[in-house]
């Protein structure tokens, strides 16, 4: 059985030079699970993976809104 979340993601939202790179995520993620995210070129995978680890803010510059 999985026990208290590690990741908490409430609605994370990305911008990239004025684009929405990722819009209005929510996601839980246990602790000791196991997570896939997946989903078609362009969907914000990356985008949400540099997030979660803070590179899209030291690194891209985007703006992230939400909470992780």
């Amino acid at each position: 059985m999985a026990g208290a979340a590690k990741v908490d993601i409430r609605g994370l939202s990305v911008r990239q030079e004025g684009r929405a790179v990722v819009r209005e995520v929510s996601l839980t993620i246990p602790e000791k699970s196991i997570c896939a995210i997946i989903g078609p070129s362009g969907s914000g995978k990356t985008s949400l993976l540099r997030t979660i680890n803070l590179l899209s803010v030291d690194v891209d510059r985007a703006r992230v809104d939400g909470q992780i």
